[in-house]
């Protein structure tokens, strides 16, 4: 189980810091033996603020849909997905410790639909970005209820369909 968390926490830690940053010094530290590859995106010509990204090496084009936020409604919405990160990390460090009240409660309260969150997504201008925005909190919710019934193997599959959402946001979208 401890393995397959760290798994999961792994690939989460990975797509957030190549996606879900904007300054160098926001990016996570580079893997050993490698240049952190979302701020190396960040440093080369055609990177993510001229329409491209990495894959496998290459430079790749990046068909994403942009979501032209204004930029302190992006920089608030990179916010809160870097606290939705720090949360996933609650969640999965509390599961390893065996204290699923205290996951459950930090799935409900910071990645659940709370009425905050509900707002935020409400205000989203693109309708599909705001559908799956709202379907993965919804999804946090149900993570949350998981955790209350103490199994731990229906709990990471809760959150591995959690993190599919992120995922596929992710792949759909760019700030």
């Amino acid at each position: 189980m401890i393995r397959v968390i760290l798994y999961l926490f792994g690939a989460v830690a990975i797509i957030f810091a190549a996606y879900g940053t904007s300054h160098a010094a926001d990016a996570a530290p580079p893997a050993p033996g490698g240049m952190h590859s979302g701020q190396m995106m960040h440093d080369m010509p055609g990177g993510p603020m001229h329409g491209g990204h990495m894959m496998g090496g290459q430079m790749m084009d990046d068909n994403r849909t942009p979501l032209n936020l204004p930029p302190m409604m992006a920089q608030h919405q990179k916010a809160n997905m870097r606290e939705h990160l720090k949360a996933v990390t609650e969640v999965v460090h509390y599961m390893g410790a065996n204290d699923f009240a205290a996951a459950s409660k930090a799935a409900k309260e910071k990645l659940g639909l709370t009425v905050q969150m509900k707002q935020m997504c409400d205000n989203m201008p693109n309708e599909a970005f705001r559908n799956m925005g709202l379907d993965f909190h919804k999804s946090g919710d149900e993570l949350a209820e998981v955790l209350k019934t103490k199994d731990a193997g229906k709990s990471l599959k809760a959150l591995d369909t959690m993190l599919a959402k992120c995922n596929a946001c992710h792949e759909m979208f760019r700030q």
